[in-house]
């Protein structure tokens, strides 16, 4: 069985990755993360079925000792764009030097290995239409510019990779933080996280068809809405949380997106569900929930405001 190695295994799209590869049959896989409770947690469940290695992917002796023993790499460690755009050196440090540790680490021992990097669409700047991977580049924050030099790293050094620039992931909101660094008004195309790990497993089986190649991993012209219609539905089914106050106050409103030109890419990978009405459906079951009524009546005054905006 092939060999796969998933760093960030325990974060939002890397414990559905794991799961989707443990539901192919045909991989043996290894988890990488740092040890700290909420990852314990999250990756205990798989212990009998994965190898777990708890370490950071910085760490080149032990990213040395794990690309040798890969076939592929599904390189998914690094930091979310709320953090990210507070600190420079910390997305440097985190997301761009654990890319050059892992792609060095396969140059040296293990040219043979494929790895399938997680980049961001956010690299497209404020494009608002028709976005492809021929797009001007614009990176425009921390978070895009260090996921572009990883592309980048990777391209000049690796023969077997591909790079899936990621949209805006929906996930579950009692699990899964969504990210408010973003305008109101800004086009979206998202995809959901179960979506994407899906994706990236499909493309082990099409790595021929899409080594060497850029993809937009985007839920496609079904999964269309903007900033605000997303932001509302949150607020009216689940409510308002002190995380969510302190984000849409303070956090830097950096991360961009747009429509993107119809690819071909779900012909092969078949990763796409659905559309945006059935995710924004799905999140009315927080209505039955009694525990998120006063965090809905919070969220009233927000929801005024941000209708008042659109007016």
């Amino acid at each position: 069985m092939k060999k796969v190695l998933v760093t960030g295994a325990a974060g939002t799209i890397g414990i559905r990755t794991i799961k989707y590869l443990l539901s192919e049959g045909k991989y043996d896989v290894t988890a990488l993360d740092i040890k700290n409770r909420r990852h314990y947690k999250t990756l205990k469940k798989y212990r009998k079925r994965i190898d777990i290695v708890y370490a950071d992917a910085n760490d080149k002796d032990i990213m040395d000792s794990l690309v040798k023993e890969s076939d592929i790499i599904i390189h998914l460690a690094g930091t979310l764009p709320c953090y990210a755009n507070i600190n420079e050196d910390m997305m440097r440090n985190n997301e761009y030097n654990s890319t050059k540790v892992i792609t060095d680490s396969i140059r040296k021992y293990n040219p043979d290995c494929y790895l399938i990097y997680t980049s961001s669409t956010s690299v497209y700047g404020d494009e608002d239409e028709n976005v492809n991977v021929n797009s001007i580049i614009k990176a425009n924050s921390f978070y895009s510019k260090y996921k572009l030099k990883g592309e980048k790293y990777i391209s000049k050094y690796l023969r077997n990779y591909t790079i899936a620039r990621i949209a805006y992931v929906l996930g579950d909101l009692r699990k899964d933080n969504p990210m408010f660094g973003v305008k109101l008004d800004t086009k979206l195309e998202p995809v959901t996280v179960d979506n994407v790990a899906y994706g990236l497993v499909s493309i082990i089986d099409h790595k021929n068809r899409y080594n060497k190649k850029i993809i937009n991993m985007t839920g496609g012209k079904e999964y269309r809405t903007t900033y605000r219609e997303y932001l509302l539905s949150i607020l009216k089914s689940y409510g308002l949380t002190c995380k969510m106050i302190f984000s849409m106050l303070f956090e830097e409103k950096s991360y961009s997106e747009g429509y993107f030109k119809e690819e071909n890419i779900d012909k092969y990978l078949k990763f796409r569900t659905k559309n945006i009405e059935s995710y924004y459906t799905s999140l009315n079951r927080y209505k039955k929930d009694a525990r998120r009524f006063f965090p809905r009546l919070f969220a009233l005054p927000f929801i005024m405001v941000i209708n008042r905006k659109n007016k």
